[in-house]
């Protein structure tokens, strides 16, 4: 959302909120970018957002969700925008529950803390998958 909204694309409240861990799907578009190949054709990954966003003018879009459509998008294979959380900890996602517990009451598309921490190896994809676009970006840089 940042980096549309810096890229003057309008951010807007989405029609639901999605809290919790729900899968994104590669888009056709992304299989000719770098950093969409990345992506496999479904991954689920953690979500904390109740807003959504226009794709910025010269963006690609990388992945959807059932609940948003625009949930990742890259610029030259050297800017990525992330509706979702790649960085997420157990740590951290324990954080957000205890500091948004009003923002749990609200589903479909939000998880219970229980749903949200059952499965732990889901931080180890998702951390790895921003290891490789980091690693993607960082190549990038140095053509």
């Amino acid at each position: 959302q940042l980096i549309a909204a810096a890229l003057d694309a309008p951010v807007y409240k989405n029609k639901h909120p999605e809290i919790g861990w729900f899968p994104v799907y590669r888009q056709h578009e992304a299989e000719n970018n770098a950093l969409g190949r990345l992506f496999p054709r479904k991954i689920e990954v953690f979500h904390w957002h109740a807003d959504t966003y226009n794709l910025p003018h010269g963006s690609v879009l990388l992945a959807s969700s059932e609940v948003c459509r625009n949930q990742a998008f890259s610029i030259d294979d050297r800017v990525v925008g992330l509706q979702f959380h790649l960085e997420v900890t157990e740590k951290s996602v324990r954080r957000f529950i205890e500091n948004s517990v009003d923002a749990l009451d609200n589903p479909p598309f939000i998880q219970s803390p229980k749903q949200m921490l059952k499965h732990p190896r889901k931080f180890d994809r998702v951390n790895q998958l921003m290891i490789d676009i980091l690693d993607v970006m960082k190549k990038q840089t140095q053509v």
